[in-house]
């Protein structure tokens, strides 16, 4: 028979006419409950499962619902009341000595499991309301108890086992079955999460497959309330089990590698709310719990972990208008809770990543050493090479998550690799062995600044172990190539350097200079301190380790540093503007002179005629505040590349003897500093 066509006389289209119809009638009617009777009738088992069984588990929901969340305190008294005597009417039987009482709703439950997957996802979500409306009320903990036992009795386990493997896309299905499990063992202050435990054969299958399914954010409108995923219930189901197992199933779980992976793979596509969670969670109730071993923590933080967890320095702020249930919004943002969480455990020993403190120290064996037959130099100084050699390092996963960091592009991370290179000095050669990309050769670039300002802080961060000698007795003195990474990492070659210092632009040759001096100042302290455990040594023997060592020390630092005609060409360049590098370039020439001297006087550099016109380039800006306090840093630190020049003549220079430029009586203290420098380098004097 053909279609009948529709009447186009009016030439318009066609058009279905739409059924008007009351959205309210849709709405299925919900029986109200008021009494153990009716209650107890319309939970009874029918074998059928039709529309009077939804009808009735949908009013005891509701039941359930107004008892948990309503607002009404005397209605929810008044249906607790009626609840409690429900569960009172209900038969009693005996299993292993306790009282079982038996629920008809899970016989409903499990007949459904066959052939109704709505009415059995709907069941699973009524049993965990059921047990969350009655877990704060002591008059229920019995009832609510013997249900849990009666849910994972070895019959009944299979409905969770059907629950648990569904496929993917029946979420549904999923997550009420989690739920319920998590009702479960949070039940009573978790009295029922060792038996959960002991049936994860069932009670935890395919929990790291779950962990990453998630709700598609975009799927729809901002800052709308969306439905949780099955990764949110099912972390609140695992983090119920690390709260409230006992410490022996606590460890079993954590040692599941592929279950911790799955807790911090892709969390930067959670919400802020669940990324709290799970920090607040981790922190709690595993790095701060002293009864699990530290190899346990430092199972759980793996380099993979650490790198997802670092993804969120670029945490979308967009996913701030995302709510889940039952978010909560902390002031903290993100980027700033994840960077103080990974400070934290990779800085802190107790939580298991870090391994080692930062003490740069190997012991001596003590009355061995001082009893055993002297030896010479020689002897000692390969005692002290074998001391000093790149030592194997302890901290891999450290090792591993730094190379995923960007400290040259990103405040946050360079703070984090700085701590890190704080509490494990040995990650410091390491780090910039195998950063192969990182290089040094100057381009004016944000990634070379970057790079600069990481290895000024790197040269600049002290050596644990070092601050007080007297704790030095009876130590071999610290690898020297841990020290020597600490105080010119890797990238400064002398060749690369020596180009930086050969630049035109004036930034370049200015950050290199401030990496020299830090690292001067670095190795001037280790030197001391090293000459100091030299004079303190218990033993001969010791004594002169100690002095091998010192050698060593100034030997390869040596090497490592530029030429110094580098640095005299960057002075003698510099322009009387260019007064802060000035300043900069004389202090390193300075400190040349003061810890490489035999270096230094290799070079050709007449330090009378830079100091005779300093001063008179002193007297002339006398007046000029703004530059004067620099140009008398200058005057000082090329009167001490004079000290430490003895072929220098100074009173035999043209000009020298101008009393023009020292101070009267009222002159302002600047012009008084000047004029004292003056006569220092008139008169020779050694100290200002």
């Amino acid at each position: 028979m053909p279609k009948r066509r529709a009447n186009q006389d009016d030439g318009s289209p066609h058009s279905k006419r739409q059924r008007l119809t009351d959205d309210s009638s849709l709405k299925p009617m919900v029986e109200e409950i008021t009494s153990a009777q009716q209650l107890q009738s319309l939970l009874a088992f029918k074998q059928d499962a039709g529309a009077e069984t939804k009808r009735s588990i949908h009013a005891f929901k509701a039941f359930l619902e107004s008892i948990t969340y309503g607002h009404d305190e005397a209605l929810k008294s008044t249906r607790r009341g009626t609840l409690l005597e429900f569960l009172q009417l209900q038969p009693v039987s005996h299993s292993e000595d306790e009282r079982i009482y038996a629920f008809d709703l899970i016989k409903t439950w499990s007949f459904a499991q066959s052939n109704n997957e709505a009415l059995f996802s709907t069941i699973a979500s009524v049993l965990a309301l059921f047990l969350k409306a009655i877990s704060h009320h002591i008059e229920f903990q019995k009832y609510g108890r013997n249900v849990c036992r009666l849910l994972l009795e070895k019959d009944h386990l299979k409905l969770f086992e059907r629950g648990l493997s569904a496929q993917k896309s029946k979420d549904q299905l999923i997550t009420a079955t989690l739920r319920l499990l998590t009702e479960i063992v949070t039940f009573d202050g978790g009295s029922s999460a060792k038996r959960v435990y002991r049936a994860k054969d069932t009670t935890l299958k395919r929990i790291d497959t779950f962990l990453g399914l998630r709700n598609d954010v975009k799927a729809g409108p901002p800052n709308t309330r969306r439905k949780p995923s099955i990764r949110n219930i099912t972390l609140r189901y695992f983090f119920a089990h690390l709260k409230l197992q006992d410490h022996g199933s606590k460890i079993e779980i954590l040692g599941n590698g592929k279950l911790l992976r799955s807790v911090f793979q892709g969390i930067k596509e959670d919400s802020p709310s669940i990324i709290h969670e799970i920090f607040d969670h981790i922190e709690d109730d595993v790095l701060k719990d002293k009864k699990i071993p530290r190899r346990i923590k430092g199972r759980f933080l793996s380099d993979q972990s650490l790198g997802s967890i670092a993804s969120l320095y670029g945490y979308l702020t967009n996913h701030d208008a995302i709510q889940d249930e039952g978010s909560i919004h902390k002031s903290e943002s993100i980027p700033d809770r994840a960077h103080a969480f990974l400070l934290s455990v990779s800085t802190t020993p107790e939580y298991g990543l870090l391994i080692g403190g930062g003490a740069l120290h190997t012991r001596t064996q003590g009355e061995e050493d001082e009893n055993t037959q002297p030896q010479d130099l020689n002897g000692l100084g390969s005692l002290y090479k074998v001391a000093s050699r790149p030592k194997a390092i302890k901290n891999h996963t450290l090792a591993s998550f730094l190379q995923t960091l960007r400290p040259y592009a990103h405040d946050m991370q360079r703070s984090l690799t700085l701590a890190i290179f704080q509490a494990a000095p040995e990650l410091v050669g390491d780090y910039f062995l195998r950063r192969k990309s990182f290089s040094f050769d100057p381009k004016l670039t944000a990634t070379w600044v970057g790079l600069a300002a990481l290895l000024l802080s790197t040269i600049n961060l002290p050596f644990q172990g070092l601050e007080d000698p007297s704790e030095a007795h009876g130590m071999l003195p610290p690898s020297a190539s841990d020290l020597l990474e600490g105080i010119l990492p890797l990238p400064l070659s002398s060749k690369v350097v020596g180009r930086c210092l050969s630049q035109n632009v004036t930034l370049i040759r200015f950050f290199t200079v401030k990496i020299l001096s830090a690292a001067f100042n670095k190795f001037a302290a280790v030197l001391e301190y090293f000459r100091f455990c030299e004079r303190q040594a218990r033993t001969e023997r010791l004594e002169e380790i100690w002095k091998s060592a010192t050698s060593s020390l100034v030997e390869d630092f040596t090497q490592r540093c530029p030429d110094m005609s580098h640095v005299i060409t960057v002075f003698r360049s510099c322009s009387p503007q260019d007064i802060v590098l000035r300043e900069a370039t004389s202090r390193l020439l300075s400190l040349y002179y003061r810890h490489l001297p035999q270096t230094a006087l290799e070079q050709k550099f007449d330090a009378s005629m830079v100091l005779s016109a300093a001063i008179s380039d002193a007297a002339v800006t006398a007046r000029q505040p703004k530059s004067s306090a620099l140009e008398s840093m200058v005057l000082e630190h090329l009167i001490g590349v004079a000290r430490c020049s003895p072929d220098i003549r100074w009173w035999q220079k043209p000009g020298m003897h101008d009393p023009s430029f020292i101070p009267a009586k009222n002159s302002n203290t600047v012009q008084q500093r000047r004029g004292f420098l003056y006569l220092g380098a008139v008169f020779g004097f050694a100290r200002l």
